[in-house]
């Protein structure tokens, strides 16, 4: 994970983790997705009738907004939480929410999971 520089830490912002896709499954209406990296593991999922369950695609980086998370994309007026992301699409209740940016911003998609594990890598 990304560490924060002295100027981030004194604005309050936490970076993103970096993932990348590593395997996609339906099932039962739910879409099932792991996103990794060197220091582990997400296991999500979404509800494939919502606009927000999208399909992270291989070999692309995401950002990983959890509810720690504050970050500032360039240009931008104020920080992205995951707050922001939850009120522009779907929160499920009753467990941790993570959303997943695209690193390369190339484009306003982002998709809305819910949390099912976290595993670290050996």
């Amino acid at each position: 994970m990304a560490q924060p520089s002295p100027q981030q830490q004194a604005e309050g912002l936490i970076p993103p983790e970096v993932v990348r896709s590593e395997e996609v499954r339906i099932k039962d209406g739910a879409k099932l997705v792991t996103v990794g990296n060197a220091h582990g593991r997400y296991h999500l999922w979404c509800n494939i009738k919502t606009e927000s369950c999208i399909t992270p695609m291989p070999a692309k980086d995401y950002l990983v907004f959890a509810s720690t998370t504050r970050w500032q994309f360039p240009g931008a007026p104020c920080c992205a939480t995951l707050l922001l992301f939850e009120a522009l699409s779907v929160t499920y209740n009753n467990q941790e929410n993570i959303a997943l940016v695209p690193a390369d911003r190339s484009s306003a998609e982002f998709g809305m999971y819910g949390l099912n594990s976290w595993e670290k890598k050996p």
